[in-house]
């Protein structure tokens, strides 16, 4: 499933624009893909949080749900959520945010920490990078980004090998961590 909605949404605008799909379209594209994005990154996730008992307590459950929808509505209807180089505040992400939650199994308040930070992150205006169209480190952020989706595939490819998905769940947060890292420095530096 993630491996599917990262390809789709990495390639969809692309491919839109090569064949000139607004000629042929009486609606707007961009519209169309941002509400594909908020179900496929908002509102699925802060479904299924509840729906799998990811802290396996009513409140919390719910409350993450609510969170992931509040920010994410305010994300996805402000104008300045994008740049042409950079998403502004959290940009969303609740579906990864989730999966590594739902796999790693860490404690309920963990859990809720780390989408409470998130959520408050979509209210600061700190700039991410946008993997496509963030100029500096470009290519870096596209073959890391290769790179992290082969890792979360190959547990998918080994299923009964226990011990090669943990490990490979935890490389892959190598390139969470130079996500947030290369998204703070370009920002802090004025690069994007």
């Amino acid at each position: 499933y993630q491996r599917r909605v990262h390809g789709v949404d990495a390639t969809d605008g692309t491919m839109a624009r090569a064949i000139n799909v607004s000629v042929y379209a009486p609606f707007n594209g961009a519209e169309l893909d941002n509400i594909v994005d908020f179900l496929t990154f908002s509102f699925l996730p802060a479904l299924a949080v509840p729906a799998l008992k990811v802290c396996n307590d009513f409140v919390y459950d719910y409350s993450i749900a609510v969170m992931i929808l509040i920010s994410s509505g305010y994300q996805f209807c402000q104008t300045s959520a994008k740049t042409s180089e950079s998403f502004v505040g959290f940009p969303s992400y609740w579906n990864i945010l989730f999966y590594y939650v739902y796999l790693f199994k860490p404690t309920k308040d963990v859990a809720f920490l780390c989408f409470a930070i998130c959520a408050i992150l979509s209210f600061i205006p700190i700039h991410f990078i946008y993997p496509t169209k963030t100029r500096p480190l470009r290519w870096v952020t596209i073959v890391s980004s290769l790179v992290w989706a082969a890792l979360l595939v190959i547990p998918l490819l080994y299923p009964n090998d226990q011990q090669l998905g943990h490990n490979c769940l935890l490389a892959s947060l190598g390139f969470v961590v130079y996500y947030v890292i290369a998204s703070l420095y370009l920002w802090l530096t004025g690069k994007i």
